[in-house]
C-alpha cells in the first residue's frame, strides 16, 4: 500500500508539473469571451510561428498573476486502479519573486492532504498539515520535489510547444480569440513536454526515460489583442514502465489565470520568515 501511495503522489506531482506546457488566463476581456463561444469560427489569419512569437513577446510583460490548477489523474498501478485529484492556487509576483501556494491532494478513498507554501528567490517555506506549523526548507529531497513549483507561472513554454508541433495544430479565430488545438503523440511534443516538466520537477527524469506517450491533447484559447492565454485544457495518456510492472495514467488538467499584472506585491509574514528549519 505504501508503494502504491508513493506512486500516486508522484503521478499527482507529475500532472501538476505538466502545467508548464499549458496555461490559462482571464484578461480584462473575460465578459466578452463568454459571449464569443457562440460566434462563428473563422479560418486562422495568423501562422503558428507568428502566433508563438507574439505569445512569447507578451509573456515578457507579465509581472504578476494568480493561477488556479485543477488536475485529475486516473491510474492503473500494477493492476490496481486509483484516482488522485489535486488543486493548487498560486499567487505570483515577479519583482521581486515571491510565490504563495495553497494546495490539496486527494487520493480517492483516503483522507485529503493539504499544504501551504511560500517561495522567494532563495528560500522555501512549508506549513505542515500535521501540526499546522511553518518550517523553512533547506536542501534535500523535499526541496528537490517541490522547490521548482515557484516556476508555475512560466508562459515561455507555450510558444515553444506551438512551434514544435506547428505542422499538426489547428488555429481558428473565434470571436476575439485564437483557438489552438493539438492532438497526437509526436516525438517533438514529448520532448517539449519533458523539457517543460523537468524544468519544474527534475525528479521526473527517470519517469520520462521509461514513458510511452500514448496521446497528448492541448487546447489553448489566446486573446487576439493581448496574446495572453485565456483558457487551457491538457489531457495526457501515458504508460511508465517500472521494475514491478507498468503504471498507466490518464490525466486531465484545467488552468485558470486571473489578475494578470494586478497582484499587489506579496509579503511573507514574519512568523513564516522566522520559522525553524525542517529537520
Amino acid at each position: 500500500m505504501k508503494k502504491i501511495k508513493k506512486i500516486l503522489m508522484a503521478l499527482a506531482i507529475c500532472s501538476v508539473s505538466f502545467i508548464a506546457v499549458g496555461c490559462s488566463s482571464k484578461s480584462d476581456n473575460d465578459n466578452n469571451n463568454n459571449n464569443n463561444n457562440n460566434n462563428q469560427k473563422k479560418e486562422n489569419t495568423i501562422s503558428a510561428e507568428e502566433l508563438s512569437n507574439k505569445i512569447l513577446e507578451a509573456s515578457k510583460a507579465v509581472k504578476s498573476t494568480k493561477v488556479k490548477v485543477q488536475s485529475k489523474v486516473k491510474s492503473d498501478i500494477f493492476g490496481k486502479g486509483a484516482t488522485c485529484n489535486s488543486e493548487i492556487e498560486s499567487t505570483i509576483s515577479l519583482e521581486p519573486l515571491v510565490v504563495k501556494l495553497e494546495g490539496k491532494t486527494t487520493i480517492v478513498g483516503q483522507k485529503s492532504s493539504g499544504y501551504n507554501m511560500y517561495f522567494n528567490e532563495e528560500d522555501m517555506y512549508f506549513q505542515s498539515s500535521f501540526d499546522k506549523k511553518w518550517y523553512k526548507i533547506k536542501n534535500g529531497n523535499f526541496k528537490n520535489v517541490f522547490g521548482k513549483q515557484k516556476d508555475v507561472g512560466n508562459l515561455a513554454t507555450i510558444p515553444e510547444l506551438i512551434k514544435a508541433v506547428e505542422k499538426n495544430i489547428s488555429i481558428v479565430e473565434e470571436g476575439s480569440n485564437y483557438v489552438v488545438t493539438y492532438s497526437g503523440k509526436d516525438e517533438t511534443a514529448k520532448q517539449v513536454l519533458e523539457k517543460a516538466s523537468l524544468s519544474i520537477q527534475p525528479t521526473l527524469a527517470k519517469s520520462f526515460e521509461n514513458m510511452t506517450l500514448e496521446n497528448y491533447e492541448v487546447k489553448y484559447i489566446i486573446d487576439k489583442t493581448t496574446f495572453y492565454p485565456v483558457d487551457c485544457e491538457i489531457k495526457i495518456k501515458a504508460t511508465v514502465k517500472q521494475e514491478q510492472g507498468s503504471v498507466s495514467f490518464d490525466s486531465e488538467t484545467k488552468l485558470t489565470y486571473s489578475d494578470i499584472n494586478k497582484v499587489e506585491p506579496i509579503k511573507i509574514p514574519d512568523e513564516v520568515k522566522n520559522a525553524p528549519e525542517m529537520k
